[in-house]
């Protein structure tokens, strides 16, 4: 079974040497924001370059199950990869409060979110307790009343740019926007402690189970992001 898995999946037409063609399906999974801002022009390229791959794309918040749920790549912000995965550590980030510069307000400190109208992501909830920590290593813990909490941070961080309002949001969600100066980081020097950690990972199963698409797929993508620029606040 786990050899008839691999031949339906992305494989190597040869021997399984580096750069021979690739065929079959490759079926990943990723949170729909780092899809749509990070993966995006990714897979395209990596799609030119071995047009015979079939890509699968499972884009979802619910942290699927590699085996049960047949996926060869999962790209998830994890602290601590499931034991039974490959885990490649492929990009870390920071989640700032970001606001147009020409609406949004300018703050000194994290407490003075607690009178600011922000913009959470995650289930709904009448507060949110976050942390912070100042690059020169100061933290401070506030608690606030979000004006809106939503499960898209796309939807979250355009409405931040239009509006008033901060949205708390990693970089790379909002990287066209910085460029763009329709938003800018709110309150300087200041980043959002992540419970979860601030790296993405791709999680790809072992050998014989994982495909010899997957790897290169994920060998592709981190070598790309080792090059991207990180956005300016």
């Amino acid at each position: 079974e786990a050899a008839r898995r691999v031949v339906r999946r992305g494989t190597l037409a040869g021997d399984g040497g580096e750069g021979e063609a690739l065929h079959g399906s490759l079926r990943i999974t990723s949170v729909p924001t780092f899809a749509q801002t990070v993966l995006a022009p990714l897979l395209a390229e990596f799609q030119q370059r071995h047009p015979a791959v079939r890509l699968e794309l499972r884009l979802t918040a619910r942290r699927m199950d590699l085996l049960r749920d047949d996926v060869d790549v999962a790209f998830r912000l994890t602290r601590r990869p499931p034991p039974d995965c490959v885990a490649v550590p492929l990009m870390r980030f920071e989640v700032r409060a970001y606001g147009s510069p020409a609406r949004a307000p300018s703050l000194d400190d994290p407490q003075a979110l607690a009178q600011a109208r922000c913009l959470v992501f995650g289930l709904p909830m009448d507060e949110a307790t976050v942390t912070w920590v100042h690059d020169d290593g100061r933290q401070a813990t506030v608690t606030l009343e979000p004006v809106l909490v939503g499960d898209d941070l796309g939807t979250l961080a355009r409405m931040a740019e239009v509006g008033s309002d901060l949205v708390f949001a990693p970089e790379f969600t909002v990287a066209q926007a910085l460029a763009a100066g329709t938003l800018a980081d709110r309150l300087p020097g200041w980043r959002v402690v992540v419970p979860e950690g601030d790296q993405i990972h791709a999680l790809m199963l072992p050998r014989p189970e994982g495909s010899e698409a997957a790897r290169q797929l994920v060998r592709f993508v981190r070598e790309r992001l080792a090059s991207r620029p990180r956005p300016a606040a």
